[in-house]
């Protein structure tokens, strides 16, 4: 029955349901999809992490901290300043990064 089946989809996108959970599949990480759906945004940082751990080794170094500021502490950093972004891919306003030898961890 056409009509039905045309009635169902009207209802569907005057209430937004249909659209909204299309949407909502677009713009959400949905970690059940194999491989899981990453957004445009997601930044694999796993080749700077390793590079920096090898680095650390051999200057005996155990622990690397990575602020999420530039020296000045300003309130907006310049692209060449986010340090904390390029190695981890978090690009919120605050954060502080602790690379270890074997893990990280942020704060």
């Amino acid at each position: 029955m056409p009509s039905m089946w045309l009635w169902t989809l009207s209802v569907a996108v005057l209430t937004g349901n249909l659209f909204s959970a299309v949407a909502y599949e677009r713009t959400e990480r949905n970690c059940s999809l194999m491989p899981p759906y990453l957004p445009s945004t997601a930044v694999n940082t796993t080749l700077q992490l390793q590079e920096l751990r090898e680095r650390m080794l051999p200057l005996n170094i155990s622990a690397y901290i990575i602020p999420g500021t530039d020296a000045h502490l300003s309130e907006y950093i310049a692209p060449r300043d986010a340090r904390m972004a390029f190695m981890t891919g978090f690009t919120g306003s605050a954060g502080t990064i602790l690379s270890s030898s074997s893990s990280s961890s942020s704060s």
